[in-house]
């Protein structure tokens, strides 16, 4: 992966919940479990669904201060570069899949 990005809108968001994009690398950084995002997209009429996004996923691992994070990102597109679409604190769900990760690694 050559890096990160975020569009304005997607920092706005991101800032609202206090994060920023090195929340994300430090989460990418630390060996994050990848868990995909299936069913996110957007609703879309012709379907009568959400559209299924397969280059969506949701990275779990440490931020900054050993909080766990989740980040959703979209793999790269046409520049190479993965789409930070959200960040936030773990659910306890995601951090019980990231501490069984973290078990398996070692």
């Amino acid at each position: 992966m050559q890096g990160l990005s975020v569009s304005a809108s997607g920092a706005a968001k991101i800032a609202e919940r206090g994060y920023g994009i090195e929340d994300a690398q430090a989460v990418l950084d630390s060996g994050p479990a990848w868990i995909w995002q299936r069913g996110r997209g957007d609703y879309d009429e012709n379907l009568g669904r959400p559209r299924i996004r397969p280059n969506r996923w949701r990275l779990v691992g440490r931020g900054f201060a050993g909080v766990v994070l989740a980040v959703v990102i979209e793999l790269p597109g046409d520049d190479g570069q993965s789409q930070v679409v959200s960040i936030y604190e773990a659910s306890p769900t995601d951090r019980s899949r990231y501490h069984e990760w973290a078990r398996r690694r070692r």
